[in-house]
């Protein structure tokens, strides 16, 4: 077994860029514990509320064609693809509205309450994973074969977070899984459900994850999502979110984000705090809630009914909150899709 001893690198996650030629404010940095170093360009315009992200500025219209990429990791190879958001999604874009695909929990999962209120780092809640929603939240352990040998070292391995919101549909931070500045998907990568000090409950393994090329391609921090599907059906054991997008504005909508962290003496815990959405544009979302590392792929979403709004990519920085991307209703569309084919294969 190879032995995943990591450094612990909290200080190094936030960083602000300030150089002549290049301004940008609110630098962040994606809190899967072992980062990759993010590249800075200009920054672009930024919308009311929100603050500048690094990474190029190369974008879809709203109501476009999605440039999409499958990399299937059983033989490694790759497929393109394009989505274009069906007539409903193009009204909801240019109207206003929300639409909401409910969460599952199977029969017999207790569940285990709404969460913490505002709270600073150190006052984070430790959580039952055997409880909804926390038992929808997976820890990940991530292989990237960065030097290109085959062979696994200490020093290549990140650990994050991921959710399910399907049968066997997991979502996470893009950089999760892919590494924009070296340019490789991951060797390997395991997802352990229900994960506490005992141990994992079971461990499940990705067959395909879909990503934007506006990520891949561009490292687009405004497309950094994937959306994996693993090799069981996970849900069974563990319940899923449900997912929602709008076209209202998010600012102010209280929301709780659970994820998996580094708990000194503790190892990695899943525990959770609340607080609210400070700014949103079309794909990206900020919130007054501190986070930590190992919080990438982690639900932002609405305690009451578990609905999650997006996914935790960002930690703060310069003059910027966390923050993740916002389902768009294309992005939408597309999870809800293989939702369904999740639940067609499984009998849900």
């Amino acid at each position: 077994m190879i032995r995943k001893t990591l450094l612990f690198r909290c200080a190094a996650l936030v960083c602000a860029v300030l150089t002549l030629g290049s301004f940008t404010v609110g630098a962040v940095s994606p809190e899967n514990v072992a980062n990759p170093a993010s590249q800075t360009v200009a920054a672009a315009a930024v919308p009311s509320g929100l603050s500048s992200f690094s990474g190029e500025t190369v974008e879809e219209a709203e109501d476009a064609a999605m440039s999409l990429v499958t990399y299937h990791h059983q033989t490694g190879e790759t497929t393109y693809w394009t989505y274009t958001p069906s007539p409903v999604s193009a009204q909801m874009q240019s109207a206003g509205g929300t639409r909401i695909s409910p969460a599952y929990t199977p029969d017999g999962l207790q569940d285990g309450g709404t969460g913490a209120t505002r709270a600073l780092i150190d006052d984070w809640n430790s959580v039952n994973v055997q409880a909804s929603p926390y038992s929808y939240v997976v820890h990940l352990s991530t292989w990237f074969d960065q030097n290109g040998d085959n062979i696994a070292q200490s020093s290549e391995y990140s650990y994050g977070t991921g959710y399910m919101v399907g049968p066997d549909v997991m979502l996470t931070a893009g950089h999760c899984m892919y590494d924009y500045d070296n340019g490789i998907y991951n060797k390997s990568v395991s997802v352990y459900i229900k994960k506490d000090q005992s141990g994992s409950a079971a461990t499940f393994y990705p067959i395909n994850t879909i990503y934007s090329t506006m990520y891949t391609d561009h490292g687009n921090k405004e497309y950094d999502w994937a959306i994996v599907i693993l090799n069981d059906n996970v849900a069974a054991q563990t319940g899923y979110f449900g997912i929602g997008t709008t076209q209202n504005s998010m600012n102010g909508r209280s929301v709780s984000i659970s994820g998996y962290s580094y708990i000194e003496d503790s190892g990695y815990r899943q525990r959770v705090c609340s607080g609210s959405i400070t700014g949103s544009s079309d794909r990206r979302i900020e919130y007054n809630i501190e986070t930590r590392p190992g919080h990438s792929g982690s639900p932002v979403y609405t305690a009451s009914d578990k609905i999650a709004w997006g996914i935790h990519t960002h930690g703060d920085g310069f003059l910027a909150d966390p923050s993740g991307i916002r389902f768009t209703a294309g992005l939408y569309e597309i999870i809800c899709q293989k939702i369904d084919e999740g639940r067609a294969r499984y009998n849900y």
